[in-house]
């Protein structure tokens, strides 16, 4: 066992006084966000993409729903007499983006990552899909709350559901970059 050293602060490097590493991870998450925001910026099909992919596995699904939805025009649905317009913000693509950054920033072995990045993907399209459908129904059912849903309780989940994702990918982790004891 090593003798810890008293930090500037005079707390010593054991009890948390050292805050580079967390330093480290903030400027590279925001590192690897900027890289995707201006990979964005070069490659908007990517966007393009993401909206049709979404609209693609959004319609079967409102077809079988209660809702009695389907596809409208190129970047629509609609529901029942509603036309909804869904655009990139509308996607998963931004939060997948952000949850991707933090696990990239991560030191973790590339294997995790890499699982941590496809199962992440996944389950933020599942997310996003029934976010969709949930504000769909509200559109159909209480249209008078419909913004305040969908600003308010949707896009703070959204934030909650990235974050819990971001933590659950840790704990899967914390078996293999548990430190082996001296």
């Amino acid at each position: 066992m090593k003798p810890t050293k008293p930090s500037r602060s005079g707390r010593s490097q054991a009890s948390g006084g050292d805050r580079r590493p967390a330093l480290f991870f903030v400027l590279k998450f925001l590192a690897c966000w900027l890289g995707f925001t201006m990979l964005l910026g070069f490659l908007p099909r990517i966007e393009t993409q993401t909206v049709n992919a979404t609209l693609w596995t959004l319609r079967p699904i409102l077809a079988v729903t209660p809702l009695r939805g389907g596809g409208n025009g190129a970047d629509g649905i609609f529901v029942g007499s509603v036309p909804f317009q869904i655009v990139t913000e509308c996607t998963s693509l931004m939060p997948t983006l952000i949850l991707w950054s933090a696990i990239l920033a991560f030191p973790a072995p590339w294997r995790r990552r890499v699982l941590g990045l496809a199962v992440g993907a996944v389950g933020l399209w599942i997310y996003n899909l029934v976010r969709i459908l949930a504000l769909l129904g509200v559109m159909a059912l209480w249209p008078t709350v419909f913004e305040a849903v969908h600003v308010y309780v949707w896009q703070t989940t959204t934030l909650a559901v990235v974050a819990v994702s971001f933590i659950l990918w840790l704990r899967s982790n914390a078996p293999v970059m548990a430190p082996r004891p001296a």
